[in-house]
């Protein structure tokens, strides 16, 4: 069961990496993302990208917290703080700066004509470096967790209170300063590798209790309300906080439940091309969104929105793949985007 269930976890990343890069492709018809151009505004659209961000992040997240429970506690891996920060490190700093200087910085600079002291906040900063964000919020969130780890292993109910105070830490800090390195994100997003930890604790049963399809109307309940709840006043704003935190929560155990349940059901590794994208999803992610850019920059005149967002996955999608693929093959350009280099044989291709 437990191998099964790890097994799941590697089909869910790539399925919901796959996700992200959708979310970003249709995310300019809800016209307040990527504004160097003037978006044609699809309601459908808006909705649509607006449910993949209630989950995809936060799933992710989820399970990043459920492999690190069963390699520190299972595998006897991590012992070390030291050697476990230098492996996050090399894993998710060192391709946030590749990524920066090489292609997200240039690009952007390029679109949106920002200045340097501009760059320098968002990037070096971490304020807002664009889709990197991601990275660096993960990272603090391993730095934070993993010395409070034994604690929120062996006390649930005071884990949970502690989760929840970092979460409110989050929300009141980031009103007054600026969300320098991802920090109030990581401590937002501590809530999600918390559930992943406690999942892989306690197994997988806590959560079926409940049938998949409950969970999916309990998220599809709560998406309506966070969308036409208003958030004027005190009071509501605070029961709007409320709902968007429990839907975050309950999306990110529904995709994960159902994404576990469809790993079962086929045979996803006998595909190898699925494989292949399971095993350089990190670079993928580094470099799609800046090809969306382009893809809106060039075709936005000419295509609907309908029949843009599949062009802009298709070309972003494929490109970050391509590129994924040929910085993967050698051990200096794997290192780079915090990856094992690709090992080739005459059946297909795996990494070592």
């Amino acid at each position: 069961m437990r191998e099964q269930e790890l097994k799941g976890c590697t089909f869910a990343k790539t399925v919901l990496m796959i996700l992200i890069v959708v979310y970003h492709s249709v995310l300019f018809f809800g016209g307040n993302w990527f504004t160097a151009f003037k978006a044609t505004v699809s309601i459908p659209l808006s909705y649509f990208a607006s449910w993949l961000n209630s989950f995809h992040i936060y799933a992710f997240t989820l399970i990043s917290g459920y492999l690190f429970y069963y390699l520190k506690y299972e595998k006897n891996k991590y012992n070390r703080f030291g050697a476990f920060v230098l492996g996050k490190v090399k894993r998710l700093i060192v391709p946030y700066v590749f990524a920066s200087v090489f292609w997200t910085i240039p690009v952007d600079v390029y679109f949106f004509k920002y200045d340097l002291p501009t760059v320098l906040n968002k990037f070096l900063l971490g304020a807002s470096p664009s889709h990197l964000w991601f990275l660096l919020m993960l990272f603090f969130v391993f730095v934070i967790f993993y010395p409070m780890s034994d604690y929120f292993k062996n006390n649930d109910l005071l884990g949970a209170i502690t989760i929840l105070a970092f979460f409110v830490v989050s929300k009141v800090g980031n009103r007054f300063i600026s969300n320098y390195f991802q920090i109030f994100s990581a401590l937002r997003y501590l809530t999600f590798f918390w559930i992943g930890f406690k999942l892989s604790q306690y197994g997988m049963a806590l959560i079926k209790k409940f049938p998949w399809f409950i969970w999916l109307i309990a998220d599809a309940v709560l998406f309506v309300l966070n969308n036409f709840i208003p958030s004027d006043g005190f009071i509501l704003s605070l029961l709007s906080g409320g709902i968007n935190y429990a839907l975050n929560i309950v999306g990110s155990i529904t995709a994960f439940l159902i994404l576990q349940l469809i790993s079962d059901k086929i045979k996803w590794q006998s595909n190898r091309v699925f494989c292949l994208l399971s095993k350089i999803s990190m670079p993928i992610y580094l470099f799609h969104q800046q090809l969306i850019y382009i893809s809106i920059a060039l075709l936005n005149n000419y295509l609907n929105p309908y029949l843009l967002a599949p062009v802009n996955f298709i070309l972003s999608f494929t490109l970050s793949t391509a590129i994924s693929y040929l910085l993967m093959l050698t051990t200096p350009t794997s290192f780079l985007v915090g990856e094992k280099p690709l090992k080739l044989n005459k059946r297909s291709t795996q990494s070592n």
